[in-house]
């Protein structure tokens, strides 16, 4: 759980530090790549 949390954290603070920067990737890709299927 604390992995999961930690995936979800850094995908979140990566999105929002650098959103003006990047296109936007939606969240849910982000988890669904981070996270095992």
């Amino acid at each position: 759980m604390k992995i999961k949390m930690f995936f979800l954290t850094t995908a979140f603070i990566t999105q929002s530090t650098y959103a003006s920067e990047l296109p936007v990737i939606p969240l849910r890709d982000l988890v669904n790549a981070a996270l095992p299927h």
